[in-house]
């Protein structure tokens, strides 16, 4: 199986030239991020000497540089996707742990104060000992690709 960083041996010549391609592709696009970055910089920089030093502030500077960050962001893009470590190991989504363990954060000590009250302390220790290696089971990362919208939620006190 390919990672993200290139095709495996076995998969072709014309998959490895692509490889080669779309990589120096990548690699192009990030160092015209990068130069794009310098120049917006110097940009702002110049712009505030003009405005405030030689009362002259040029107008059309705040335009380019919002053209020009636009232009940061996609043209980075496509470098943060390929270093993106679980897809580089082959990782499907429902062997990706959690980054944390949930436990930690929702029960606090007076949650936990709580919980011991109303009898629920002994299932939510167990619960809390069970989160540090959390991952998705193929049931939970059906669901999530079934659906068309997202979940937010909170957690307070």
């Amino acid at each position: 199986m390919a990672s993200a960083r290139g095709p495996a041996a076995d998969e072709g010549p014309a998959l490895r030239a692509l490889a080669a391609v779309v990589g120096a592709l990548t690699t192009l696009a990030m160092a015209l991020a990068a130069a794009a970055l310098l120049v917006s910089l110097a940009l702002i920089g110049w712009a505030v000497v003009m405005r405030y030093f030689f009362a002259a502030a040029p107008i059309w500077v705040d335009e380019v540089v919002g053209f020009a960050l636009v232009a940061i962001v996609m043209l980075a893009a496509a470098q943060t996707l390929s270093m993106d470590p679980y897809r580089a190991s082959g990782a499907s989504a429902s062997e990706i742990p959690m980054p944390y363990p949930y436990a930690d954060i929702t029960f606090t000590p007076s949650v936990k104060a709580a919980q011991s009250d109303n009898g629920s302390r002994e299932f939510c220790e167990h619960m809390s000992r069970n989160d540090r290696d959390f991952v998705l089971g193929p049931k939970e990362a059906a669901f999530i690709a079934a659906q068309d919208h997202f979940f937010m939620a909170t957690v307070s006190e």
